[in-house]
Parts: C-alpha cells; structure tokens; sequence
C-alpha cells in the first residue's frame, strides 16, 4: 500500500478515516470518482482520498464508429493504460464521418450519441477521459475552421491568418458556444451531463496552442485564461489542463529549439537544410500560472523538433521532461501537477530494427528516469501519455509514421505495458 501525503498527514494528525474504512475525507465527500488536485500537495492528483496518477493513450480515431471505439478501448484497457485523450472536437463534414458540428450551432444529434457512447464505455471500463476542445491545427476543423465561420477569409499563410481566432469576439462566441454545448450535454445513455461526469477527468481548452502572430505569448495566455475561466465556471468539478507544448520563451543554459521557442529568425539545420525559424507565440512559463489552468501539460516530438539522430532524441526527451520538473519547483505559482500528454518518435517501419531501437530509446528515456535505473520512475510528474496506440489492422512502412500497433510492436508495448503496470498501480 502506498501512504499519500494526505494519508499521512492523517495517520499523523489522526481523525481522518481512510476509504478502506468506507469514507472519504471532507474534502472527497460528494466528489466521489472525480479526480481533484490535492490540496496538501498541489503537485499530486488524487481519486477518491488516494493519490492518482495516469497512464493515457492518445487516439484520434474514437468517433470514426462504434466499432473503432470497441476495438482501440479494449485495446487501450489490457495495455493498462487508465486514461485516455481523444479529440472534444470534431468539426466539419470534410474531416470526419461523424463530424460534431457542421456549422456554427448545429449540432448532428447521431454523432454526439456515438460520443455519448464512447464515454458510457469508457466509465464501464474504467478509463478517465481527457478531452481538447479545440485544435490549433487545421485537422479535424481546428481553429481556422472556426475563424472561417466567424467570416474571415481562408488563410492566405501558413498558420497566420487562423490566429485571428484569439482575439475575435466572433470566433469567441462560436468557441463558448462550442463549449457550453459540450458541458451541459446529457448522456443519452447514463444520464449525466458531461460537466457532471466523473469519467471526464480533464478538458483541455485547445490542443497545442500557438500564435505566431504574436511572439510574445501574450496573446495565447489571455486566450487560455478566458477559455480556462468559462470551462471552470461551468464545471467546476473537473479539471482544466493547459494543452500545450511546454515551449519556453527562453530557458537559461539551453540555446536551441525548443527551449528558446520565442526567438524568431533563427537558423536551424535539418538534414543538411538551413530554414529560418519563427516564435512560436505560447509559452511554458506564461500559460502554466494562470489560476483557471490545475495542470500544466507538455509535448515531446523530437523529430519534429529538430533533433537529429546525432543529437540523441532519447536524451533530450530525458532533459525535456526533468527540466520542466526542476522549472515546476522554481515558483510557487507553478505548484501544479505537470503530466506529458503526447510524446513519439516518428519512423519509417521499412527500416526494420534500427529504426524500432531509435524510437524505444525514445520510449525508454520519455517513461523512466534512466540516470537513476532502468525502470525506475519519475518524481514529479502525475501523468505520461503516448501518442498513438492504434488498433488499425495495418501500417505504412514506407512512411514516416507514429503509430504504434500492439501486441504486433513487441519492444515497444512491453516498454508500455511495464512503465503502466508501474505508474498506476
């Protein structure tokens, strides 16, 4: 059995009774299934009076069909994960069968059944539930889709014109309206509001928010306070995470991207091509303290990030995660649980064993603290998820991909499956 800091300090002050008692804490009673942020350590999560922490897989293929959601849930369930991110999103008819909502304010009732239906199965199987709002990229209608409703014109560059979004009343008013329809949705099938529904554990305002408009992150951390704010008044009893990526605008001792995400017009080398770089407009150390925002979230994509094999992508992800660690400790208005919602490596499967020993390096190093044991895990980190667990019957070998099929990925799903076995027990 494990003593949580609440555990202990009860045992210490005593007149706590614990569940095995068949009570919960003050703090717990009514809140039952909700996972809350502990308020003797605001770093950890707890479920029910006991720490918990999470294992997520990340699918963006939930709402494709009844049967999809079957197969990746029972698939996500014996890998041992206990969460799960998909998109809260689903706009557009161009990006989806199943699309959430074709134009602003209509809403096809058989698609939001199919989601009803996701979430009643995840509850049945114990699955906690992450789930993004909005995406800042253009798949499955992100926020340039939403910008177009609100009548601007289609992006004429790349990324730009889509962050009129941020400060746009109109886009504004088809977001909330979005949102306020999402939490006060009553479940055909349990008859709970999703706002009410401890399966919900976490709402991401937007997926990986940027705004390269607009380098200094301003714009993007006033966004995720007003978005953060209209999620947390309506519902009150679920937790709000931030969605990005953990870029910094700067970061002492580290001198390239991403730590020093805010620079603009500098000059990367990818593969013997120089590009210039742009900021990246949403900052770690702007969006995490904001008061409406419980956790702070970030992202690895090491491939995607520019670092080359020669720059070992496996260490790097292992200085990502523990320097967002040490950052957390650095104010008290960090004080937050911090989780690493996505992470991978990208491969092209025909390579065949070097290229599956690169990505589980990536693995290995993302899951476990390496400097201190082979399995052992991190301190300080409530949540990890892998980006993507898919159920789909084949792979792209020729192409750069991040899907990872279990069981048929030996090496791979076993680093998962021991790193889930591990964290959440």
């Amino acid at each position: 059995m494990r003593w949580t800091t609440w555990a202990l300090l009860c045992f210490l002050v005593g007149g706590c009774k614990t569940q095995t008692e068949g009570n919960l804490s003050d703090f717990e009673v009514g809140n039952e299934g909700f996972v809350r942020v502990n308020p003797v350590d605001p770093t950890q999560l707890i479920l029910n009076g006991r720490e918990f922490r999470f294992a997520n897989a990340n699918s963006y293929s939930m709402l494709d069909s009844k049967a999809a959601a079957d197969k990746q849930l029972a698939q996500v369930k014996a890998m041992g994960f206990n969460a799960l991110r998909m998109w809260g999103f689903n706009n557009g008819e161009k990006y989806s069968p199943n699309p959430l909502q074709t134009a602003p304010g209509v809403f096809p009732e058989a698609s939001w059944q199919l989601l009803d239906y996701v979430i009643a199965q995840a509850g049945r199987a114990q699955i906690k539930l992450i789930l993004p709002l909005a995406n800042y990229w253009a798949e499955y209608g992100g926020i340039d889709l939403m910008a177009e409703w609100a009548g601007h014109p289609k992006e004429t560059r790349f990324n730009y014109d889509r962050e009129v979004f941020y400060a746009d009343p109109a886009s504004r008013k088809i977001y909330a309206a979005t949102v306020l329809h999402m939490l006060n949705r009553v479940n055909t099938i349990t008859g709970i509001a999703y706002k009410n529904d401890p399966t919900i554990m976490m709402w991401e305002p937007i997926n990986e928010a940027r705004c390269r408009s607009d380098p200094t992150g301003k714009l993007v951390a006033d966004w995720l306070s007003w978005a953060s704010k209209l999620i947390k008044d309506n519902a009150p009893l679920q937790l709000v995470g931030s969605g990005t990526e953990g870029f910094f605008s700067n970061y002492p001792g580290f001198d390239t991207y991403p730590w020093q995400a805010g620079r603009v017009n500098e000059l990367r080398e990818i593969d013997g091509t120089v590009s210039s770089s742009e900021a990246e407009g949403s900052y770690f150390e702007l969006d995490c303290k904001i008061p409406t925002i419980d956790l702070c979230s970030i992202h690895a994509w090491p491939f995607q990030w520019f670092i080359e094999p020669r720059d070992r992508p496996d260490l790097f992800m292992a200085q990502w995660i523990d320097e967002h660690i040490k950052f957390m400790k650095s104010s008290p208005a960090y004080r937050k649980p911090l989780y690493l919602a996505e992470f991978n490596l990208q491969i092209i499967r025909a390579e065949g064993a070097p290229a599956f020993a690169r990505r589980d390096a990536v693995l290995e190093y993302g899951f476990f603290d390496q400097a201190k044991g082979r399995r052992v895990l991190r301190k300080g980190i409530a949540g990890v998820g892998v980006w993507n667990i898919t159920a789909a019957p084949e792979a792209k070998d020729a192409a750069l991909s991040f899907d990872i099929f279990c069981p048929e990925d030996r090496s791979s799903c076993a680093i998962i499956q021991e790193f889930n076995r591990l964290h959440t027990r």
